[in-house]
């Protein structure tokens, strides 16, 4: 039996180590300072909850930007952002290349926005009603949505070496030597790949009509990282479809579209590596069978191709 009074045991409470609350924060705030590989490390081989919800909080804003250029809607956009994070739930333990997660992220988000945009088209005809009913977009608002998604075209097109960088600097905000560290690289390559990938991205557009300047280029990265918040909602919400189910008709037909499309994938470069080394074997052999039927004076020839000439004589009288 407890023999303290009241008011020992209110004392006492007060002096006792942090609560299950302040724990848990204080574990979040050191799980915040770990990379992308020790988080996915902890979640595919511990399934921790709280390292992904740290990768969600992370690119959560990365992922939700893309998805809201190309979807135009708030329900399609937060559909299609569970939808790139739950793939990662699934894909987690086949990525290797870690240092570039919000490449990954990025490249997944969008083609699940196109997939999700490409299903909502089908639907066009039963909610035109909806549609007609919500008021236009301002001049405005239209070029801005078309500059976002031009933009986003023309970095899925940079190679990753150029995609990365510009995806930490440009869209997450992140400095140069954390990006450079993030990506184990040297702080000095970082920044010329920044150059050259805005080098890049400037013609490209330029090629298609948007004609911009560097400082014009970077106001348009700054204006989409500050639109691309994401409501803490949906991050729980996310979360927590990762860990215990619970999905939506439409996130889970978006998830199982995009997994069986990467699984085609795979398939289709395992195919192609098949028949190039079968053809290469196949080349070979024949080649070798061509070298065992030659008749024997066209081997000496191949082996002896320089025959000088006989001699000519020549008879004086």
């Amino acid at each position: 039996m407890n023999t303290f009074p009241l008011g020992m045991r209110n004392m006492a409470t007060k002096l006792l180590p942090p609560n299950n609350a302040a724990r848990k924060r204080t574990s979040l705030h050191l799980l915040e300072q770990l990379s992308d590989a020790h988080l996915l490390e902890r979640f595919t081989l511990r399934h921790s909850e709280a390292a992904f919800a740290v990768l969600v909080e992370r690119h959560g804003p990365l992922v939700h930007g893309v998805c809201r250029r190309v979807l135009q809607n708030a329900q399609d956009t937060e559909d299609a952002f569970q939808a790139t994070f739950l793939v990662l739930a699934r894909k987690a333990h086949t990525i290797s290349k870690h240092h570039s997660l919000a490449s990954w992220l990025y490249k997944v988000a969008y083609r699940i926005a196109l997939r999700a945009r490409a299903n909502n088209a089908r639907r066009r005809t039963q909610e035109k009603e909806a549609i007609q009913s919500a008021p236009p977009p301002s001049p405005a608002e239209v070029a801005q949505r078309e500059l976002g998604q031009l933009l986003d075209e023309e970095v899925q097109r940079l190679p990753e070496k150029y995609r990365a960088p510009v995806l930490l600097c440009y869209l997450q905000g992140q400095t140069n030597e954390q990006a450079a560290q993030q990506l184990s690289c040297p702080t000095g390559t970082l920044k010329i790949r920044l150059m050259r990938a805005r080098d890049l991205l400037r013609k490209r557009l330029s090629r298609r009509g948007v004609g911009l300047s560097l400082a014009g280029l970077s106001v348009l990265f700054l204006q989409q990282m500050a639109s691309a918040a994401v409501p803490s909602a949906l991050v729980q919400a996310t979360v927590g479809a990762a860990t215990t189910g619970g999905l939506s008709a439409t996130v889970a037909g978006l998830v199982k579209g995009t997994l069986t499309g990467m699984c085609l994938t795979k398939l289709k470069v395992a195919v192609a590596l098949l028949l190039t080394v079968i053809l290469g074997s196949m080349a070979d052999g024949l080649s070798q069978r061509a070298n065992a039927t030659a008749p024997a004076e066209l081997k000496q020839q191949q082996s002896d191709p320089y025959t000088p000439a006989a001699p000519i004589l020549v008879v004086r009288r």
